[in-house]
């Protein structure tokens, strides 16, 4: 198996870090304020510590 025994476990959390990541930069670089811009990092915080989460939940779970 190309991903491991974990595969899934990893790609998951990992694929939503990134999609959260990509949407939230593709704001920021949008932004016309420097409020909008704080959000998006906010947003790319938040989703990351989120993703984390999970990719630790999961880890201890499965």
């Amino acid at each position: 198996m190309v991903l491991g025994n974990l595969g899934l476990v990893y790609l998951l959390p990992i694929a939503l870090i990134d999609t959260n990541i990509i949407y939230f930069v593709s704001k920021l670089l949008r932004s016309k304020t420097d409020a909008e811009g704080r959000s998006s990092i906010i947003g790319i915080y938040r989703g990351i510590m989120i993703g984390i989460v999970i990719l630790v939940l999961a880890v201890i779970l499965f």
